[in-house]
């Protein structure tokens, strides 16, 4: 699957939070104890946590394979559903659309549980629409359908709308409405009690941070999910627009479009201080669910449809392959630094929280004084006009520009290339003279 090509692409920061705070740490339990903002995928932390302790790495391609195996399955999942409606051809042209979406390609193969809360929406929603189709389900299928339900809560809560959704839908059909509540609410129950140690202090950042009206938010979510570049939103629009408007008058399709618009107008009029469009990224297989439609009724249709793959590969084959900020190459700054005897540092809190995925030794020196014990000192993202640049050019002697989608800067006491070649010079203007302060910054 072409999402291994981004497997071992620079954590960028919610990498970095997930495996320093959750995953790359002493306790098993800590996945389910600790919280940091609002970052925590519980039970998909966990999972990684499993990993870590039984390999003892935190690279990236170890790290990503437990997402990337998630978003394959997935892929492969609603495929296999597709197929039972409209045929291969139809089904692999709606599965080749999602799985080269921008988004889904990104986020879904980060280190975080969206491609888990993927996979627990597509085979919950099959278990619902399936018992609807046939007029009621078996006990196996609804304690399938809790424990699914179960772990999509425990990963993130915005499961909780998939499910909401589910209920809406099962009104299709009074029958079973009746037999879904304890299986829907069990499955509530059940996955959050992932949250009983960290809802307390989610809950006092959700209050500290506030609200966050974005009005162009609908606008973001509908071209992220129809493939985050002009022509392919018009490409992809062009395709999914008619079968969809086809089926209005399917009381599935009906209940279900209401609930998906009562969720997002209703989240985005909340305003929560975090909304971006990768916490619907559940809804993608709507797409892919159009696509395939409109192909199986128009085999011809798969030109288009390769079309739209190209398009979106164009866009997503950066994201993938290229890191977004130069946090691995920190890293291995930092590592050489640390066996010259030097001493490395950031000058930003932000530049620190994005090398958590890789290492925690190191300084944050917030004035030009505690610069001046520093060795090198880095800023991930592009510089700002800011104190901290300006006193950062005056305590180190060479700059330079850390290539990434997002440049970094790197300064440092010595020549640059003492660090970044791939051998260090053996001169003597890349000798490090140790601090005499080692409390210092």
């Amino acid at each position: 699957m072409f999402l291994l090509f981004g497997i071992t692409r620079a954590y960028d920061i919610d990498d970095s939070l997930t495996i320093g705070v959750f995953v790359a740490t002493p306790s098993i339990s800590d996945a389910f104890t600790q919280a940091y903002v609002l970052n925590n995928h519980v039970f998909f932390s966990f999972l990684e946590h499993l990993v870590y302790t039984a390999t003892g790495s935190q690279g990236e391609p170890v790290m990503r394979m437990l997402p990337t195996v998630f978003a394959a399955v997935s892929v492969g999942m609603l495929a296999y559903l597709l197929t039972q409606r409209w045929g291969v051809v139809a089904a692999i042209s709606g599965a080749a659309v999602m799985a080269t979406n921008p988004m889904f390609a990104d986020i879904g193969s980060q280190v975080r549980g969206y491609s888990l809360l993927m996979l627990c929406t597509i085979v919950s929603t099959a278990l619902v629409i399936g018992a609807l189709r046939r007029g009621g389900a078996s006990t196996g299928i609804r304690v399938a359908y809790a424990l699914v339900v179960a772990v999509g809560v425990a990963t993130h809560l915005y499961m909780l709308v998939v499910v909401a959704i589910h209920g809406l839908l099962t009104l299709a059909d009074r029958r079973v409405t009746r037999r879904w509540i304890v299986p829907l609410l069990g499955g509530i129950v059940i996955g959050s009690a992932a949250y009983v140690r960290v809802w307390r202090p989610m809950r006092q950042t959700a209050d500290e941070l506030g609200r966050n009206f974005r009005a162009v938010f609908p606008r973001d979510l509908g071209y992220a999910l129809l493939g985050g570049s002009v022509l392919a939103v018009i490409l992809v629009a062009v395709l999914v627009l008619p079968p969809l408007w086809n089926a209005r008058r399917d009381r599935v399709i009906q209940l279900g479009a209401l609930g998906v618009l009562l969720a997002v107008v209703g989240i985005w009029i909340i305003g929560p201080f975090d909304l971006y469009p990768r916490f619907f990224l559940w809804l993608l297989p709507l797409t892919a669910l159009g696509v395939a439609a409109a192909v199986g009724r128009r085999s011809r249709l798969v030109i288009l449809v390769g079309a739209i793959v190209v398009v979106q590969l164009f866009t997503t084959w950066p994201r993938l392959t290229q890191d977004y900020i130069a946090s691995a190459t920190v890293a291995h700054v930092f590592d050489r630094v640390d066996a010259a005897g030097g001493r490395p540092c950031t000058i930003d809190t932000f530049a620190s929280i994005r090398l958590l995925g890789y290492r925690n030794e190191f300084s944050l020196a917030s004035t030009r004084e505690q610069m001046g014990h520093c060795t090198v000192a880095v800023l991930l993202g592009a510089a700002p006009r800011s104190r901290l640049v300006r006193d950062a050019d005056a305590t180190f002697r060479y700059r330079t520009v850390l290539r990434a989608r997002r440049n970094g800067t790197l300064w440092s006491t010595v020549p640059t290339r003492c660090w970044l070649s791939s051998r260090r010079a053996g001169d003597a203007a890349c000798a490090v003279v140790p601090d005499p302060d080692p409390a210092a910054g």
